[in-house]
């Protein structure tokens, strides 16, 4: 009996990291240097290469695209994205964290990558994708952190 190859043509889903990063009451964007959605102000955030964990993806991208180091336990997780149509390009499931920016480190900002611009703006700013949606649940998972640590 020889052997047989099967071909079979599965879709394609990306992962992707983003990243909320809050200064008091504001967020860093970055605005957009390619298409889709050139030019608006997005969370800084890309693909999950295949060779590093989602976390890593979301260091990664944040210094590319801002120039912040950041250190793994900075970063507090959100929640994932997941509707289909999220990204006109691919299907696209996101993970997205955020972090808290101390005043010493607003000043290494700067944007880089494919980012044109690095940005501090009103959350409500960002207009990117769906990335309006990602600010709101994760000024939500800073309150309740922050009521938790309180209490």
């Amino acid at each position: 009996m020889g052997s047989r190859k099967i071909s079979m043509k599965l879709p394609m889903s990306l992962m992707t990291a983003d990243v909320v990063v809050f200064h008091f009451d504001k967020v860093l964007a970055v605005r957009r240097k390619f298409e889709p959605c050139q030019g608006e102000l997005a969370l800084p955030g890309g693909l999950v290469e295949l060779n590093e964990t989602i976390v890593h993806a979301a260091q990664r991208e944040l210094e590319e695209e801002t120039g912040l180091k950041v250190r793994q336990e900075e970063l507090h997780f959100v929640h994932y994205f997941d509707r289909p149509g999220r990204d006109s390009r691919n299907r696209t499931v996101t993970f997205a964290f955020y972090i808290e920016l101390d005043h010493d480190r607003v000043k290494d900002v700067c944007a880089g990558d494919d980012a044109a611009d690095a940005v501090w703006v009103n959350p409500a700013d960002i207009t990117a994708f769906d990335h309006d949606i990602i600010v709101r649940e994760a000024i939500y998972v800073r309150g309740e952190e922050q009521t938790r640590q309180a209490n």
